[in-house]
């Protein structure tokens, strides 16, 4: 019983500061939001937009509406391919 309230190894506190562990953040004026630049603008007549899916190889992607409509598009002509 001794040996257990008497460890035989005496460990050394660590001694850091605060502003060790915390990483140092970017300036506020460096961040930009996501996306830059408006790449395609989808002109629409159905309802809100619900759903937006990329395909894995980024050339189509598929929509969806609150009416149940659904339309595929090509990314890279942005023609409607299926309604």
């Amino acid at each position: 019983m001794s040996l257990y309230l008497a460890p035989r190894i005496q460990r050394k506190k660590i001694e850091m500061k605060e502003e060790d562990l915390l990483e140092k953040l970017p300036d506020l004026n460096d961040l930009k939001p996501f996306p830059v630049k408006k790449i395609y603008d989808l002109q629409t007549d159905f309802g809100l937009l619900i759903s937006f899916s990329l395909s894995k190889d980024d050339h189509y992607f598929a929509i969806a509406d609150e009416f149940n409509y659904v339309a595929i598009y090509d990314t890279y002509t942005t023609r409607k391919i299926f309604e």
